[in-house]
């Protein structure tokens, strides 16, 4: 569980890092031989990123299907890891959005927008899988509330905080 999730973050900081380099490029002689190239580095990673994702939920289930415990430390520790990236990726969005509604000739970012919603999704239901694996198998009381906050931004992390508190 471990090294796929710590593979997982690292691709989705290296999806950011491409993606926001890609999209904050000038149109110089110099940028538009870079462009191809942080446009393919950022799908690539994306890509890895989206592999290990499933990888990481296939073995979830398979341990809990083992009957393996989660040390819900160790996804809190992921999970506070993954903020910054949450952020940036947000900030990222609101750039895009902005860009959009001084141009309306580009009208992709409302096609392109619900796939970053998906993208953002994904990476939180990473380590949300393991935190109701935790809830479930620990029979965590009023463990229906705790698995919805878990899919909701903001409050899996805290509700996972509260769950190592407890």
């Amino acid at each position: 569980m471990k090294n796929t999730l710590t593979y997982f973050t690292v691709f989705i900081y290296l999806f950011l890092l491409f993606a926001s380099a890609y999209l904050l490029q000038n149109s110089s002689d110099f940028t538009d031989m870079i462009a191809p190239v942080t446009g393919c580095a950022a799908l690539v990673s994306l890509t890895a990123a989206l592999v290990l994702w499933v990888i990481n939920i296939i073995k979830a289930v398979m341990g809990y299907r083992r009957g393996e415990n989660v040390d819900i430390k160790i996804i809190r520790n992921f999970k506070l890891v993954q903020i910054p990236f949450f952020i940036l990726n947000f900030l990222m969005w609101c750039i895009c959005f902005i860009v959009t509604m001084f141009n309306p000739m580009i009208m992709i970012f409302f096609i392109v927008l619900p796939l970053g919603i998906a993208w953002t999704f994904c990476v939180m239901m990473s380590t949300s899988i393991h935190s109701v694996i935790y809830i479930h198998r620990n029979r965590v009381a009023n463990n229906k509330l705790h698995k919805v906050l878990q899919f909701i931004f903001v409050f899996d992390i805290a509700d996972t905080i509260y769950l190592c508190r407890k």
